[in-house]
């Protein structure tokens, strides 16, 4: 997930050594839309990616390109093959599909890939196809939602993943509303492309989230993203949280240590040394010790290796965290083979204790 729920650089676009490093194309396979990106770097082995512009799902290519321009591109998920000659800026073949279905294929390189994507300096093929996949997504609207007789939501479903996400509309002051909704917007085409590019599922993409907690209120916007995956290239099936909290009085994203300081003196940055050594040495032992007041029950040491274990301070040194009803939420993060004891439902500082 984040920080805790990419890269090389675009050169040029066709030589006839092929020394562009990534290619974007667009154009059809027959009457069917698609866009495809390919990484040249490594000349022995191709990657790539393509999607079809009415579904938007990534599908992974591998292949091979020849000192001629001669392209053969082939997906181990859908048996697909491409085998295609480049002429001029333009890429000519035949799609074969896994049926054996052969049908013609023309790809047009886009000319202005170079202009938008080395400001990027760091992509791979999927996600330099990201910028030109979500230019044309289309949000439709759903229901509004007021909460507590003085906020309104309005939620917005993306009709292809049918997955659905909301924005503030009315309640705070616009400049607010502005800039949060700006990361609630950012925090969605994330998970968008997490789940487009979630590939080597049987039904499409292997990935799934969901809105499992929002909470607005005069100080705070925040919610949490619950996701689960099963994607092509990972070991195992997996899931996480990821929370957010903004400052309702002026739109900025909060840390933290924003919200909750147990250090002395000035706070470390983020990712900083001295930021990491608070975390581990400062914030989670604090953190044990405060949960262990509040909860004896649920922070005892346990008997078996099997069982959770939150006396450890290092499952809280970089919780997910939000705002609830009942206080701020802190997510415990447990190694793969208990991966069953992350964020407790019970882990929440209650805000007599955040606002002493």
């Amino acid at each position: 997930m984040k920080p805790h729920f990419l890269f090389l650089s675009l050169i040029v676009l066709f030589t006839s050594a092929i020394h562009a490093q990534i290619v974007v194309l667009d154009g059809a396979v027959s009457k069917y839309p698609i866009m495809m990106a390919i990484d040249t770097s490594d000349h022995a082995v191709l990657q790539g990616v393509y999607f079809y512009k009415n579904k938007k799902q990534d599908i992974e290519l591998t292949g091979s390109v020849s000192k001629s321009g001669s392209f053969e591109l082939s997906s181990d998920d859908t048996g697909d093959k491409f085998s295609m000659t480049k002429k001029g800026s333009v890429l000519q073949g035949t799609f074969t599909s896994a049926k054996g279905v052969k049908l013609q294929v023309t790809l047009n390189v886009i000319k202005d890939s170079l202009s938008r994507l080395e400001v990027t300096k760091r992509s791979d093929a999927a996600e330099i196809l990201d910028a030109y996949k979500f230019a044309d997504i289309k949000l439709v609207p759903g229901r509004l939602e007021t909460i507590d007789n003085r906020f309104t939501i309005q939620w917005y479903t993306e009709p292809l993943s049918k997955i659905s996400m909301f924005k503030i509309a009315k309640g705070y002051p616009d400049e607010v509303i502005r800039k949060a909704n700006a990361i609630i917007e950012k925090n969605f085409n994330g998970q968008l492309s997490a789940y487009f590019s979630c590939t080597g599922y049987e039904k499409g993409s292997g990935y799934d989230f969901s809105i499992s907690s929002y909470f607005l209120t005069d100080r705070f916007i925040s919610y949490c993203i619950s996701a689960n995956w099963d994607c092509k290239g990972a070991a195992h099936p997996d899931f996480g949280e990821s929370g957010t909290t903004i400052d309702a009085r002026n739109g900025r994203e909060l840390s933290l240590e924003d919200i909750f300081w147990l250090g002395k003196g000035a706070k470390p940055q983020q990712d900083s040394k001295e930021w990491f050594e608070y975390r581990d040495k400062v914030f989670a032992p604090k953190i044990v010790a405060l949960f262990k007041g509040l909860y004896p029950k649920e922070m005892k040491k346990p008997t078996s290796d099997e069982d959770c274990d939150y006396t450890d301070p290092e499952v809280w040194n970089f919780p997910e965290f939000y705002f609830t009803k009942k206080g701020l939420q802190l997510g415990a993060f447990f190694a793969r083979y208990i991966r069953k004891c992350d964020n407790p439902s019970w882990s929440i500082i209650p805000y007599s204790e955040l606002f002493k």
